[in-house]
């Protein structure tokens, strides 16, 4: 495994490795560096991806804020005798959706990689 050399050129950075994913154009002050065209199918393949992977971002914030919620509703329940038991089934359930998390990072890794056929480095 190469290791990620930053390389600086009139003042831009530039990231190389062995798998270089910078273009490899000269670039100057005056100059932009374009990326070379992508076929119809590679294009598309990197928009389900992004599609893939939004949906599970935005799964993965939904699933954050109805725990956290379920915790604190649970918490303020404790301040009192009578609702303690129901302040326990708010933990345990808010401790199901914890468990979430991971479910859904995994499961949006593995789709992600099934697309993409290769590593993900993110």
């Amino acid at each position: 495994m190469s290791a990620w050399i930053p390389e600086k050129y009139n003042g831009i950075h530039l990231i190389q490795s062995e798998n270089d994913c910078v273009s490899n154009e000269l670039v100057t002050a005056d100059t932009k560096t374009t990326r070379p065209e992508r076929s119809a199918a590679e294009q598309a393949r990197l928009d389900r991806e992004r599609v893939v992977h939004e949906r599970f971002e935005w799964l993965h914030i939904c699933n954050d804020y109805v725990s956290a919620i379920l915790f604190l509703v649970g918490s303020v329940f404790f301040l009192w005798s009578e609702w303690q038991e129901v302040a326990t089934w708010f933990f345990i359930v808010g401790s199901v959706f914890f468990l979430f998390a991971p479910i859904l990072r995994t499961l949006n890794k593995r789709y992600v990689k099934k697309l993409r056929k290769g590593p993900i480095h993110w």
